[in-house]
C-alpha cells in the first residue's frame, strides 16, 4: 500500500500542471484583451482628436481672412473633409477591430468556460478518487 500512495502525488501532479497551463492561457489570452481594447481606445481617440484639431485650424483660418472669404472657406472645407474623411477611417479601423476583438472575446470567453467546466470535472473526478482511496483504507482497517 505504501508504494501506491507515493505514486497518487506523481499522477496528479500532471493534472495539476495542466490546470496551471490552462489558466495561464486564459490570463494570456485576457492581457491580449485588455490591450487590444486599449489600442482600440486609443485609436478612437487620436482620431476624435485629429477631427478637433482640424475644425480648430479651419475655425482659427475663417476668422483671419476676412477678405479673401471665399479662399478661406474653401480651404477650410477642404481641411474639414480631409479630415473628416480621416477620422472616417480611423473610426472605421477602430471599429473592425472591435468587432474582431469581439469576436475573440467570445471565443475566449467560450473557451474560459470550457476551462472552468475542465477544472470542475478534474477536482470532481480528484474527490472521487480521494473518496474511493478513503473507502479502501476503511476496507482494510480489521
Amino acid at each position: 500500500m505504501r508504494t501506491w500512495a507515493k505514486r497518487v502525488p506523481q499522477e496528479a501532479a500532471p493534472t495539476g500542471d495542466r490546470n496551471e497551463a490552462e489558466l495561464a492561457a486564459t490570463r494570456e489570452a485576457a492581457e491580449r484583451y485588455a490591450t487590444a481594447q486599449a489600442n482600440i481606445e486609443k485609436l478612437v481617440a487620436e482620431g476624435e482628436q485629429r477631427a478637433a484639431n482640424a475644425e480648430r485650424r479651419a475655425a482659427k483660418a475663417m476668422s483671419q481672412f476676412k477678405a479673401p472669404r471665399l479662399a478661406a472657406e474653401e480651404e477650410a472645407a477642404k481641411v474639414l473633409a480631409d479630415a473628416r474623411r480621416q477620422a472616417d477611417e480611423i473610426v472605421s479601423v477602430a471599429r473592425a477591430e472591435a468587432e474582431q476583438e469581439q469576436i475573440t472575446r467570445s471565443a475566449l470567453e467560450g473557451e474560459l468556460a470550457a476551462a472552468r467546466a475542465e477544472i470542475a470535472r478534474l477536482r470532481s473526478e480528484i474527490e472521487r478518487a480521494r473518496s474511493a482511496e478513503g473507502d479502501n483504507s476503511q476496507d482494510d482497517t480489521p
